[in-house]
């Protein structure tokens, strides 16, 4: 009997990540644009609270977009920029001359290696439109900025090691419980002034699948982790730093 025949299967599709710097004589940032499979968009205007070079802010725009990438849990991601020298020292193509650039290089690819599947392309500038005005936004002054802007202060570069940050939220607490039935059930509480002020603090979360994360003004998003989750991730962040003894 003639085994039917298989179809392929299908790969999967990369999230596309936009990105591009921006530096003013009193100021420097940058735009990105993450973009699912199914069309959904992210963008951010990334405000640097330190000195940086046009190039710096590339790269800077380009490891927060694979941050945020990660947090999201997507493995399959597509950057573009308008940026030839970012996207030839990443892929290889041109040599790194400089310490700090090299220092981002490695950065970007130890963000790589944890994706299924990575490339990155360079567009014409006029195609990078969006992020290009995100990225101009973050350098105008404050009063400048439009309301509505999703605007993201970074305090030092990606390439100084962060401090560990593990925020545990156990989904059952009494705090946390109704924030993930508001933002998917839409829940509020009858009485007027305090769904305002219950508004205004669910604001700070937002859903991405089952998984509930924090805004946060350093990183895009911080992961709400469970009470097991937290231990956990302390013990492999014990582990990491102090080895097994």
């Amino acid at each position: 009997m003639q085994k039917p025949e298989e179809l392929p299967k299908e790969e999967p599709k990369s999230w596309v990540l936009q990105v591009n710097g921006s530096t003013t004589k009193d100021a420097s940032g940058a735009g990105l644009i993450l973009t699912s499979a199914k069309g959904q968009r992210l963008s951010y205007a990334l405000r640097f609270e330190f000195k940086t070079t046009n190039n710096e802010t590339e790269y800077e725009s380009l490891v927060v977009g694979l941050e945020l990438a990660s947090a999201v849990g997507t493995s399959h991601v597509l950057a573009k920029s308008d940026s030839q020298l970012v996207v030839g020292q990443v892929l290889g193509e041109y040599t790194v001359k400089e310490e700090i650039m090299q220092k981002y290089v490695d950065k970007v690819k130890a963000q790589i290696v944890k994706l299924q599947s990575f490339n990155i392309v360079k567009i014409p500038r006029e195609e990078n439109n969006e992020a290009n005005y995100l990225a101009k936004l973050a350098t105008a002054k404050e009063d400048a900025i439009p309301r509505n802007t999703p605007v993201r202060y970074l305090e030092s570069p990606s390439i100084v090691s962060p401090d560990i940050q593990v925020q545990a939220i156990d989904y059952s607490d009494s705090r946390t419980g109704p924030i993930i039935d508001y933002i998917t059930n839409g829940s509020l509480p009858e009485d007027k002034v305090k769904a305002g002020q219950f508004k205004i603090r669910a604001a700070k979360y937002l859903m991405m699948g089952d998984v509930l994360y924090r805004r946060s003004f350093s990183l895009p998003y911080l992961r709400c982790l469970t009470t097991t989750e937290s231990a956990q991730a302390m013990e492999e962040v014990h582990q990491g730093i102090c080895g097994d003894h």
